[in-house]
């Protein structure tokens, strides 16, 4: 099975964008390479993105103080409870983080 997780409001140099990451083994994925992914989509360092688990954003320079990334806490489920392989991630800004935003 592949898995896709969907990353809605990816602020790049050109807007807000979404971006889907795919992968094929569901416990190959971590937080730092979601924040990659995202960096690497938007042209903005990781250290200015942040990402909406739960109910707070969180930064990429406290990634150390959660829990490992968690698909089925994203993912969407059928009808009869069986998770679909695609989940959602809300992300944001992080104004307050380096002084060089672009990724270059």
């Amino acid at each position: 099975m592949s898995y896709s997780l969907i990353m809605s409001d990816v602020v790049t140099l050109e807007g807000y964008k979404t971006f889907t990451m795919r992968w094929y083994k569901i416990d190959n994925i971590t937080w730092y390479d979601i924040f990659d992914f995202i960096s690497k989509k938007s042209g903005i360092n990781k250290e200015n993105h942040t990402v909406k688990i739960d109910n707070q954003y969180v930064k990429y320079n406290e990634l150390n103080s959660i829990t490992p990334f968690d698909f089925n806490k994203f993912t969407y489920y059928d009808k009869l409870g069986k998770s679909t392989g695609c989940g959602l991630l809300k992300t944001g800004l992080n104004l307050i983080g380096d002084n060089k935003i672009i990724n270059k």
